[in-house]
């Protein structure tokens, strides 16, 4: 995938995707397939942080991997509307815009932190340090090479200090290898970028919302109500894996989710089944209860094995 971003003049071409071994045509879903993990992989390997990571400088990492991964952000926006909702809020915006908010500081760095450590912050930031595990916040302040101690006055700015060194300061280089800048007749303005980040995040409610069918009989009915309460019931992981199941996004760049209901589905046949390019769900009307439903339905997304390597 980066081998094939090693070019600028793809920016200016629209691109199609095929994946070998694959028997797929790509009408969207496929390249929003490979986008989707592409950015996982990415992330995971040359960005540090949770939910929101920053770009990370080495000089173990070439100039042109920086560059391609700009690309690639360039085009998956104007040609799908995509965005990497992992990528940090902050360090888009710092490197679309040049701007910084002290509020997007402190939401990109909260996001970053995993488990005890975004508890234990979001505690000192928010309530104060007097009840924290300081031995917590201590190691989180020196990995960032803050050697203030925390105090109840001292907290948000430390943290801010910590924000600015991870998604600013650290990010610097990558940032400006990307050329992130060309995205901003796209983006527009901080505001608008926060509102485009906001609708592509999958919730129950918009997910649902997406369902695109009339159910003409009781069994559809049925397994139509138990497809909207498995959405209303799962987690915001399994949602991502969902979305991605069925469009091959890990967030809401498409528009709707098409059911067709497939009355002759059962017993070790009965699944169901997506068509990435189309949106569209193949759901079997066999299902006798939720429980049943829920249980084959969230074996397939943690299976896996419809996820691709494409780095």
């Amino acid at each position: 995938m980066l081998d094939q971003f090693s070019d600028d003049s793809i920016i200016e071409t629209t691109v199609r995707v095929d994946v070998v071994g694959e028997q797929a045509v790509d009408e969207d879903g496929v390249f929003r397939d490979v986008l989707s993990g592409f950015w996982g992989e990415v992330i995971d390997r040359f960005f540090v942080g949770v939910d929101q990571a920053a770009p990370v400088f080495s000089g173990a990492t070439p100039t042109s991997i920086w560059e391609a991964i700009g690309r690639i952000l360039y085009v998956g926006l104007v040609q799908l509307g995509y965005l990497p909702l992992r990528f940090g809020l902050v360090s888009l915006i710092f490197g679309v815009f040049g701007a910084l908010h002290d509020d997007h500081l402190l939401l990109s760095w909260i996001g970053s932190l995993g488990g005890l450590e975004r508890e234990v912050m979001s505690q000192a930031i928010d309530v104060g340090v007097r009840n924290c595990d300081r031995g917590i916040l201590c190691d989180i302040l020196g990995r960032h090479a803050v050697p203030e101690l925390p105090t109840d006055i001292n907290m948000r700015r430390l943290a801010l200090q910590c924000a600015e060194v991870q998604f600013v300061a650290g990010a610097m280089y990558p940032l400006h290898r990307m050329r992130l800048e060309r995205l901003r007749p796209h983006l527009i303005s901080p505001s608008h970028t926060m509102g485009i980040i906001e609708r592509l995040r999958p919730s129950s409610r918009a997910v649902s919302e997406m369902i695109q069918t009339e159910a003409t009989n009781s069994d559809e009915e049925r397994v139509l109500g138990y497809l909207r309460r498995f959405i209303r019931d799962i987690n915001s992981d399994l949602l991502r894996l969902f979305c991605r199941f069925v469009s091959g996004s890990d967030n809401l760049s498409f528009a709707a989710i098409n059911v067709n209901f497939v009355p002759h589905l059962r017993g070790l046949a009965r699944r169901i089944v997506a068509h990435t390019c189309s949106q569209t769900l193949d759901l079997p009307t066999s299902y006798m209860t939720y429980n049943e439903f829920a249980a084959e339905t969230r074996a397939i997304l943690q299976a896996g094995h419809w996820e691709m390597d494409f780095v």
